[in-house]
C-alpha cells in the first residue's frame, strides 16, 4: 500500500466487500444493527489482516470489538503501531 495507511478505508472497503449494503457514513454506527452477520465479521477478520500484513490476537476478536467502523479501527491501530 503506497503513501499513508488509511485504517477507516480499509476497513470500510472490507465491509463493504462483505455487507448487502455498504455501511452507513457513521463510524459509531452498529454494524450488526445494519445487518453484518458473525461470518461476515470473520470475512472482515481475514481480509483485513491480509490486507495489513498483521494477525489480530485471538483474545481480541471479541463481537464488541467489531460492533462499529470506530470500534474496528480503534482495534487495528495499536496492531499496526506494532509492524511499523
Amino acid at each position: 500500500m503506497e503513501g499513508p495507511l488509511d485504517l477507516r478505508t480499509v476497513v470500510v472497503t472490507a465491509l463493504k466487500s462483505v455487507m448487502s449494503e455498504p455501511p452507513i457514513d457513521d463510524d459509531s454506527a452498529s454494524l450488526p444493527a445494519q445487518g453484518l452477520t458473525s461470518v461476515e465479521t470473520l470475512s472482515v477478520v481475514v481480509t483485513v489482516e491480509d490486507e495489513l500484513g498483521i494477525a489480530i490476537p485471538d483474545e481480541l476478536l471479541a463481537p464488541a470489538n467489531f460492533s462499529s467502523v470506530g470500534r474496528i479501527v480503534a482495534l487495528l491501530e495499536p496492531l499496526v503501531a506494532d509492524t511499523a
